[in-house]
C-alpha cells in the first residue's frame, strides 16, 4: 500500500465517528451534477450546482457515501485492522492482540484477567466489567472480521457504519429480526426492552416512531421463516456475532408483515434481500456483517427507502385505523434517556395524548425523508419521483 492510501487509513475510524458528518466534496458534488444531468438528459446550468449543494446535504447515507469515495480504495483488511486499533485503543497498554485471525491471544488475555480480578478486589465491579466487556467484544471482532474476509464479506469501508444513519437504515429495511442477550423484565410487553434500546438510538422522534410502526409486533431472529434462506457464510458469521454482539439483526423489506399488524388485506409484493448487523450497547457505530446477495450497503437503498415511503402511501388509512385502538408508545425525549412509553391515543410527532386524524399527506410529511421533498410531491406521480430521486442517489453512489 503506498504512503498517500496508508495516511488516509490511518484517519479512516476518526471519520466514522466525526461529528459533524464526514462532508462530500465539492469536487465529488460536480461530478455527480454531471453524472445526474447525463442520465436526466439535461443541460449543465451555473446555478445547479447550488442546488446539489442544498439536496447532497440531506442525502440518505452521506457519510457512507462520503466515506465510500475516501476509502473505496483501500484494502478492506487494512481499514479493519485500523478500526480495531482505534476503537480499542484503550486496551493496547494491556499489551493485547488487534491482529485480525482467530489464533488466541494468550498473553493479552492473562493481562486482563489479571486486571479483572484486581479491579474486583478493590471493589470496582463497574471497571471490571468495562474491560471484560470491551475486551471481549475485541476478540469478537478479530474472529470476525477474519471469517467476513475468508467468506469475501468484507468487501469496503462500509463494514461499520455511523449510528446517525440508523434510522435511514430502517426506512429502508423496515421489519426487524432481533436476537440479543438481554433479559426482559417485562412480562407485560416481552420485548419493551428492545424497543426502548433501538428507540434511543435514532436521531428523531420521527425515526423511532417509524421503527416502532413497523416493529410493534417484534420479531425475533428465531420467528424468521427461511422463505429467504441465510446464506450459510453468513450463518457461519451470524453464530460468533451472537457470542459478543449485544443485539444480531437481521433488517429486511419484508413490509408486508407491517401491513397484516395494521390489518390491511391488500398486500405490496415482498421485496427481497435482507442484511445483518450487529450493536454494541455503548459504541456511537454498528457492523454490517453482510447481505445475502454480497452487494455493498448502498445498493438498492435509495430504491428500498423510496419503497417504504410507497408503502407508507398504501396503508396510510390502515395505519390511521391502526392508531385508533390501544396502543403502547414509547416517545423519544430530547436525551435518550428521557424517552418513556404513552399508552392509548397518539398524535404524530408529538408526546401528548391527544388523537387528531391521521391524513394521507400528513403520514408522507412525517416519514418522508427531507432528501425526497426536493424532487416533489412523492403521492403525485410515484414513478417520475422514483426516478428522479434514485438518478440523484445513482449520480452520487453508482447505485
Amino acid at each position: 500500500m503506498n504512503n498517500e492510501l496508508a495516511v488516509r487509513t490511518d484517519s479512516f475510524f476518526s471519520a466514522v465517528v466525526a461529528k459533524p458528518a464526514t462532508d462530500i466534496s465539492r469536487s465529488d458534488m460536480v461530478k455527480a451534477l454531471l453524472k445526474y444531468n447525463d442520465l436526466n438528459g439535461r443541460s449543465v446550468r451555473s446555478a445547479d450546482i447550488g442546488w446539489v449543494e442544498h439536496v447532497a446535504s440531506t442525502l440518505p447515507f452521506s457519510k457512507v457515501v462520503a466515506l465510500q469515495m475516501k476509502f473505496g480504495d483501500c484494502d478492506p483488511m487494512m481499514l479493519a485492522d485500523r478500526f480495531l486499533r482505534e476503537a480499542f485503543a484503550h486496551l493496547g497498554r494491556f499489551g493485547v492482540s488487534y491482529d485480525i485471525g482467530l489464533d488466541p491471544d494468550e498473553r493479552g488475555k492473562a493481562e486482563m484477567d489479571k486486571l479483572v480480578e484486581a479491579s474486583k478486589k478493590s471493589g470496582l465491579n463497574q471497571q471490571a466489567n468495562y474491560f471484560q466487556t470491551d475486551y471481549a467484544r475485541l476478540c469478537g471482532l478479530r474472529r470476525l472480521f477474519a471469517m467476513m474476509n475468508k467468506n469475501n464479506l468484507l468487501t469496503g469501508p462500509d463494514f461499520v457504519l455511523p449510528m446517525e444513519h440508523l434510522g435511514q437504515t430502517v426506512m429502508a429495511e423496515p421489519v426487524w429480526f432481533v436476537g440479543s442477550k438481554e433479559k426482559n423484565r417485562n412480562q407485560n410487553n416481552p420485548m419493551a426492552p428492545m424497543t426502548r434500546r433501538f428507540c434511543a438510538r435514532l436521531s428523531t422522534k420521527e425515526e423511532a416512531d417509524l421503527f416502532q410502526l413497523y416493529n410493534y409486533q417484534f420479531h425475533t431472529l428465531e420467528t424468521f421463516d427461511g422463505q429467504e434462506t441465510v446464506p450459510m457464510p453468513l450463518m457461519e458469521v451470524m453464530a460468533e456475532a451472537l457470542t459478543f454482539f449485544d443485539q444480531v439483526v437481521i433488517t429486511t423489506p419484508y413490509r408486508d408483515l407491517a401491513s397484516d399488524v395494521w390489518k390491511n388485506p391488500e398486500r405490496f409484493v415482498r421485496s427481497f434481500d435482507p442484511e445483518i448487523f450487529g450493536f454494541m450497547n455503548d459504541k456511537p457505530y454498528f457492523i454490517r456483517l453482510g447481505r445475502w446477495s454480497g452487494t455493498g450497503f448502498l445498493a438498492h437503498k435509495c430504491d428500498q427507502i423510496i419503497e417504504t415511503v410507497l408503502h407508507l402511501i398504501a396503508n396510510a388509512r390502515a395505519i390511521e385505523a391502526f392508531f385508533n385502538h390501544y396502543l403502547e408508545w414509547f416517545v423519544v425525549g430530547d436525551r435518550p434517556d428521557l424517552g418513556h412509553w404513552i399508552s392509548t391515543d397518539f398524535s404524530w410527532g408529538n408526546d401528548k395524548k391527544i388523537s387528531p386524524r391521521l391524513s394521507v399527506n400528513k403520514a408522507i410529511r412525517h416519514f418522508t425523508p427531507p432528501f425526497m421533498r426536493q424532487f416533489g410531491r412523492s403521492e403525485e406521480k410515484p414513478e417520475g419521483f422514483r426516478g428522479k430521486v434514485s438518478g440523484f442517489f445513482r449520480a452520487f453512489t453508482g447505485y
